[in-house]
């Protein structure tokens, strides 16, 4: 049995979307901790209660620390204060398709109302062009890529999602 047998080689891209996805869902953490202990030091010598030096700043981090997660769950599962909010942003999950949000799906919609008019033209352009025998190179495989494009777009506006990301890239 080899090494590396087993070992399931992936693309760099999808590699480094994984480690920042993971960095990420980390951060939050990270930043409650590291706030808790800078918040500790700076004011541990006004709050009499705790010990001085390190430990004082330990157990002022841990007292920051734990009013700052009974207070996201009051927040979150007793209060439920953005519950809504969580059905229409999504976390940037490599692992999973991602719903549009509303500033998403306006975009694309313009956009897609742009192609529209887009491949109307170009489709006017070929009309003209026939008529008046002048003969432009490409012109029905550019219009075959218009179309594709603006089918494509219409596919994920009308699924509100994100297409599938290919595990190949």
């Amino acid at each position: 049995m080899g090494l590396f047998e087993g070992i399931k080689v992936q693309s760099p891209k999808k590699f480094m979307m994984k480690q920042i996805w993971r960095l990420r869902q980390s951060q939050g953490m990270y930043g409650l901790i590291s706030g808790s202990l800078i918040v500790s030091a700076l004011y541990s010598k006004f709050i009499p209660f705790l010990h001085g030096g390190l430990l004082g700043n330990i157990e002022g981090a841990i007292i920051i620390f734990t009013f700052f997660l009974a207070f996201g769950y009051a927040w979150d599962r007793k209060f439920q204060l953005w519950a809504d909010e969580q059905e229409v942003i999504q976390e940037r999950n490599p692992y999973a398709r991602e719903k549009f949000t509303e500033k998403e799906l306006n975009l694309h919609k313009i956009t897609l109302l742009s192609m529209k008019i887009g491949i109307e033209m170009q489709k006017n352009l070929i009309e003209l062009c026939d008529k008046n025998d002048i003969n432009i190179e490409n012109r029905e495989k550019t219009l075959t890529q218009y179309e594709k494009a603006y089918k494509d777009l219409k596919e994920w506006i009308d699924d509100g999602r994100f297409p599938a990301i290919n595990a190949e890239e």
